[in-house]
């Protein structure tokens, strides 16, 4: 990359959005087991920052990594990646020499990093829209999408469901670099409130949705990784016991899962992507049980679950063999027991929370 002629963003764009705030805002509703806390102290120091930019110019969109060029002049940090946290994905610097592709006035773009991922999509690419419209930006301005996102089942089932609301939406060639003369680059905080209650009543979605529905949130064999129970039979027994309905989000499109999961007034799930399913149930509580591998541990889902007002518990798991990502384990059952006794017996009324 630094072979590459290159400037920083900063000299090329201008803020018309800007805030920060603590990457674990205050406060911080999810009771967390003593596993987690170090997680709750790492986090509870960062930051977090929340932008839209302009960059105005003779300027290029790559088609892999989202960066802004300036001429032929890389922009670094032009992506909607915070360097500080994650590297910003590397561009296709050959398609830059012909800089072959269409062009266009003003243009926002919806790149990402991690465009693929479920929880990526809904917490940094889908609010996008309301963060434009935010800062004062024109519905009428066309949104960039690359194709290899346009590929992936629930990100073009999103598109066709509105997530963008008015905005035009420009399918990006996998090789091709797009010209404007103006581009937006918007990013949301992490799990934004404000901007995914936006997205979502852009969409039509419910914000009480009604429903108590008690649903375990299962891997099958279309999973994207391979983390699995070995002891998922004794699992099945207490699902059984406690009238727990199975769902694999995979089995699923993304009408389906809107449908299904926000009438949930019960889901457990092993840490995943999955769990994204939980902004569905908006404004109305439900609770959420996490199984975490020992070596595979996150707040992602505590912090939504905080931020929507829903009860938590985190379990971690037993025995987990294999490499992090993809480790087999084993469920503590009768920790899982206990657990579900207790939220039987308490059996409070389900309550009602205004949005935020």
């Amino acid at each position: 990359m630094n072979a590459w002629p290159s400037a920083e963003y900063s000299s090329f764009a201008q803020e018309l959005y800007c805030s920060t705030r603590c990457l674990i805002p205050e406060p911080f509703n999810a009771d967390l087991p003593d596993f987690l806390i170090h997680l709750r102290e790492a986090w509870g120091g960062a930051r977090d920052i929340a932008y839209v930019r302009r960059y105005r110019g003779d300027l290029a969109v790559d088609p892999r990594s989202g960066h802004v060029f300036a001429g032929r002049t890389l922009l670094r940090g032009s992506t909607d990646i915070e360097r500080d946290r994650s590297s910003e994905p590397t561009p296709v610097f050959a398609r830059h020499i012909l800089r072959r592709g269409r062009t266009f006035g003003r243009i926002a773009l919806a790149h990402h990093k991690f465009s693929s991922n479920y929880f990526h999509f809904w917490n940094n690419i889908a609010p996008k829209a309301a963060m434009l419209s935010l800062a004062g930006v024109p519905a009428d301005v066309p949104i960039v999408v690359p194709k290899a996102a346009v590929e992936i089942p629930f990100f073009a089932k999103a598109l066709e469901l509105g997530v963008f609301g008015k905005h035009p939406i420009i399918i990006q060639g996998k090789r091709e670099v797009i010209k404007a003369s103006e581009v937006y680059v918007a990013k949301p905080f992490d799990v934004d409130r404000t901007a995914i209650d936006a997205t979502f009543d852009g969409m039509g979605l419910e914000r009480y949705p009604e429903g108590n529905r008690r649903i375990f949130l299962s891997r099958g064999p279309k999973s994207p990784n391979r983390r699995f129970f070995r002891n998922q039979s004794e699992l099945d027994a207490l699902l059984e016991e406690f009238e727990i309905e199975k769902i694999d989000p995979q089995e699923l499109d993304l009408r389906e899962q809107i449908d299904a999961f926000s009438q949930a007034g019960l889901l457990i799930s092993a840490h995943g992507a999955g769990l994204t399913n939980l902004l569905f149930r908006r404004c109305s509580s439900t609770t959420v049980i996490e199984l975490f591998n020992p070596n595979l541990q996150s707040l992602h889902y505590a912090l939504i679950a905080s931020t929507f007002g829903h009860d938590y518990f985190a379990l971690q798991n037993l025995h987990a063999e294999g490499r992090n990502s993809v480790a087999s384990s084993e469920v503590d059952i009768e920790a899982l027991r206990n657990i579900l006794t207790g939220i039987a017996e308490a059996a409070p009324p389900k309550r009602q929370m205004t949005p935020s």
